[in-house]
């Protein structure tokens, strides 16, 4: 029987158009626990800081636990958003387009988020004319006779940044950089070593720039007016994560090998005891450096043991401490997977959900600890006593999440579904 031509365009057609709906548009990748588990400990972690640098006479027992935070939190954030990139590093590749509005959609997010911190921030700046030492306090720019309109433009056109913004600002930074170049994670794992290199070289021209430019909260003159901006793009002071791209390269380059290699490895618990024990290697040997330069310089001029450390005014993250708290990330990442692989009744506990819930829902969690920090402290009284002070550290963990539980909750609940089928 002679074939039908007609017949076989048919077949082929509707072949095609059931494969395009089976396949996927973006290969799936596994969400890896043990990277919402890493966030998680990070913001947790980074609830309790803030708490105790509210605290008007925090216990002496705290200091430790906040010098902890400043060290870990920033880091092991990025860590987390790092290793997540990598271990999607190829699924932009089917459809790129889809990938890139998702990146942007979240830096959407991240911007958002900024701007209800930096509203908090500057409430007083906006709706009152606010003195210069209050605009200090907030991290702004004092601006002698600004009206609150002024103001409010300044911060919705990032012109004035608050040091608590410039958290989100980044990561609008990061996202933004990989939705407009979505095949830089596979880059990356294509050439590891070429790509550290060129991150190392990143870092040493965001020492270089930060030295020649140190920010002081007192600058004036012609960068006064767009202050925000060059905070973004050159240097902060104590603390910052400013010029992000380049001084948190290596830790950002580290973390998006890492998770490319952790899922494409054909036996993850050898890579997982290769990456322990090479962490706490260098946990030990910068630990050790840290404790022989102690205590460092406190200005970076003073020579470049003053970057050794996470928070130095004027001078950005240094090579000790960024080995370090890329070790420190690492290290809790990979003792979470290992955790997981032996104890998988871990994942039925309360404390597992709790984790896992924080990591899913980090961005919006923060918003809600700056929020609820400012009312615990003024409702709990934590300088009054150790037992308060635990009180309301516990309670900056536990309440945030809770509260983006329950606005999340109450918006499924009222969403409309589709003429009343479920949808």
């Amino acid at each position: 029987m002679a074939n039908n031509p007609d017949k076989d365009t048919s077949s082929t057609s509707v072949a095609l158009r059931l494969s395009r709906t089976i396949v996927p548009d973006e290969p799936k990748r596994e969400r890896l626990s043990e990277i919402d588990l890493l966030r998680a400990v990070a913001i947790c972690l980074m609830a309790i800081t803030h708490g105790i640098f509210h605290i008007t006479y925090p216990p002496n027992w705290t200091y430790p636990i906040s010098q902890a935070g400043v060290y870990f939190c920033y880091a092991g954030f990025l860590m987390a958003f790092a290793l997540a990139q990598g271990v999607t590093a190829d699924s932009g590749a089917a459809n790129p387009a889809k990938r890139r509005k998702r990146l942007l959609q979240l830096a959407g997010y991240a911007l958002l988020a900024y701007y209800c911190v930096a509203l908090g921030a500057y409430k007083d700046e906006i709706f009152n004319t606010a003195s210069n030492a209050a605009i200090i306090r907030a991290g702004g720019t004092p601006l002698s006779g600004s009206s609150p309109l002024i103001n409010f433009l300044r911060l919705i056109s990032l012109l004035t940044v608050p040091k608590a913004g410039d958290y989100f600002l980044c990561f609008v930074l990061f996202l933004a950089v990989i939705a407009c170049w979505p095949g830089l994670p596979a880059t990356v794992q294509r050439y590891p070593t070429k790509a550290m290199i060129v991150a190392v070289g990143l870092f040493g021209i965001g020492i270089a720039v930060s030295w020649m430019f140190p920010y002081t909260v007192e600058m004036t003159g012609r960068l006064a007016p767009v202050q925000g901006w060059w905070l973004m793009i050159i240097g902060l002071n104590a603390g910052s994560r400013v010029f992000p791209l380049f001084t948190y390269a290596p830790l950002l380059t580290a973390g998006l090998i890492a998770g490319g290699s952790y899922v494409k490895c054909n036996n993850r618990q050898d890579w997982l005891d290769k990456v322990t024990a090479g962490a706490l290697g260098c946990i030990v040997v910068t630990g050790l450096l840290s404790v022989a330069f102690w205590p460092p310089p406190y200005t970076a001029a003073e020579g470049p043991l003053a970057l050794s450390t996470a928070v130095l005014p004027g001078a950005q993250p240094g090579v000790i401490y960024l080995i370090g708290a890329t070790a420190w990330s690492l290290l809790v990442s990979a003792l979470f997977a290992r955790l997981l692989t032996a104890k998988p009744a871990f994942r039925s506990t309360a404390v597992f959900r709790f984790l896992q819930y924080a990591g899913q829902n980090s961005l919006w969690i923060i918003v809600w600890q700056y929020v609820l920090i400012v009312i615990g402290t003024k409702l709990l009284h934590p300088e009054a006593g150790t037992m308060r002070t635990v009180v309301f550290l516990t309670a900056m963990v536990l309440i945030p999440p809770l509260m983006v539980y329950v606005v999340k909750s109450s918006a499924v609940l009222v969403r409309p579904t589709n003429g009343g089928r479920n949808s």
